[in-house]
């Protein structure tokens, strides 16, 4: 208690009350702060001025409620106004400060800093009236850009021309709380639709194409996969223009800048935990970047890894070449000493005499030689009409038709996790004189 006392005695009266005879409230804007050095002392009077100004701006409902009522579906102006006054009344700290006393008691200094409304004001009248120059040269620049094609600059040139707007309207709400009077007009709502509406006529413009990939985007394990896209306006090409290719987990599987007929080509080897790629402009915007995914200016495409590798097929149905065929064409060897055997048999082959049909089913068996087990099991089955041969056919027919469509898909299924345990499971081959080896 004894401390306190002491505390309170030596602290000068405007530390506690943030008022002076000689600077007015009207007029000046109090900040106080106080530590074992003039530094930190200083530091803490700054940011003191700071917050004062950034609380008033925030408990300005008349002025949110009037932002939200006229504000665009793209951005949330309170939000904008928060993120934009952190940053400008950083530069409050650098100008105009008084520093109006300085005492120095029990090892701690205690100072005041005086923010001069007046000056201030005038300051932030000027900012605000620079920036609508900017931003009408801006909006004039991003005009005869897009006249010469080059679209991404006119965008560039109007998203920087909607970060001052923002910028400006920080400063605008500063200005009030310091000067509410004698105001410059601030026709802000209508300059901001006609850049919105600007931005988003150039944007509907723009497309990003794929105009060529490997085998339909199939590839095998370790090999490339080129991919080519188109990035236009109007049908008109855009360069040199970044175009980011970038995995489903985030990874980036490449970059490539557009030529001069808009094409950007990518060579890259597919990620084996991923089966989609994205593909969009890299541009750096900073305001309007999230309208490019609003209108979908990026394409996710996926992409098959097929496994590959030796496998040992055991069947003797009639479809064997049929099988064979799938296999072969998904990227499997057949090998009689492959590790993995794909074994297909027939398990039903019922016939209803009366119905003149008859009921096949076909399993596949997929086993590895090298632990003695089978890893999965999936069945087929069928209906065949009329005698029993021809009706039999016909149902393994369109069994085959059936594993034409998804065996290769199951494969992969089956494949993709156990290869993530033994990478190297479909290249093993087996030999009775020399045990298991590799085989690239």
């Amino acid at each position: 208690m004894f401390k306190i006392l002491i505390f309170l005695i030596s602290v000068p009266n405007w530390f506690h009350t943030h008022m002076h005879p000689s600077y007015p409230s009207d007029l000046y804007i109090i900040g106080v702060g106080w530590g074992t050095s003039l530094e930190e002392a200083k530091l803490k009077a700054l940011v003191d001025i700071g917050k004062q100004i950034e609380v008033t701006v925030k408990s300005e409902e008349e002025i949110i409620t009037i932002w939200k009522k006229y504000s665009s579906q793209i951005v949330d102006p309170y939000t904008e106004i928060v993120s934009k006054l952190k940053e400008e009344v950083k530069p409050i700290s650098l100008k105009n400060i008084k520093w109006a006393e300085t005492i120095y008691e029990e090892g701690n200094y205690y100072v005041m800093a005086v923010l001069d409304k007046r000056v201030y004001s005038r300051i932030l009248v000027n900012e605000i009236m620079d920036a609508l120059s900017k931003i009408d040269n801006l909006i004039i620049s991003a005009k005869d850009y897009e006249n010469s094609g080059n679209v991404i600059i006119a965008l560039k040139c109007l998203d920087r021309a909607l970060d001052l707007l923002y910028s400006m309207r920080a400063k605008y709400s500063i200005l009030m709380i310091l000067r509410p009077y004698d105001l410059p007009q601030l026709d802000d709502i209508t300059k901001e639709i006609e850049i919105t509406n600007k931005i988003t006529g150039l944007i509907q413009g723009l497309n990003l194409e794929i105009v060529y990939s490997d085998s339909k985007l199939k590839v095998r394990r370790n090999e490339e996969l080129k991919l080519t896209v188109r990035f236009t306006y109007e049908d008109k090409p855009l360069y040199p223009v970044k175009i980011k290719f970038v995995y489903e987990d985030g990874e980036i599987a490449g970059e490539s800048y557009t030529d001069k007929d808009g094409i950007a080509v990518i060579r890259f080897l597919p990620s084996t935990t991923s089966h989609f790629i994205e593909i969009f402009p890299d541009v750096n915007f900073s305001i309007i970047k999230g309208m490019l995914d609003v209108y979908d200016i990026r394409i996710k495409c996926k992409y098959v890894v097929m496994s590959g590798g030796f496998i040992t097929l055991k069947t003797f149905l009639p479809i064997e070449s049929k099988i064979k065929n799938i296999l072969t064409e998904g990227g499997y060897e057949i090998a009689k000493n492959a590790r993995c055997v794909l074994k297909i048999e027939l398990y039903k082959a019922k016939e209803k005499l009366f119905e003149r049909t008859i009921e096949v089913g076909v399993k596949v068996e997929v086993y590895d030689r090298k632990r003695r087990l089978t890893i999965a099991e999936f069945d087929y089955e069928s209906y065949g009409t009329g005698r029993y041969r021809e009706a039999y056919y016909e149902a393994l027919n369109d069994i085959a038709e059936q594993m034409q469509l998804n065996l290769l898909s199951k494969l992969d299924n089956v494949f993709s996790r156990y290869l993530l345990k033994e990478p190297d499971f479909l290249y093993e081959r087996f030999s009775l004189l020399k045990g298991w080896y590799k085989s690239e």
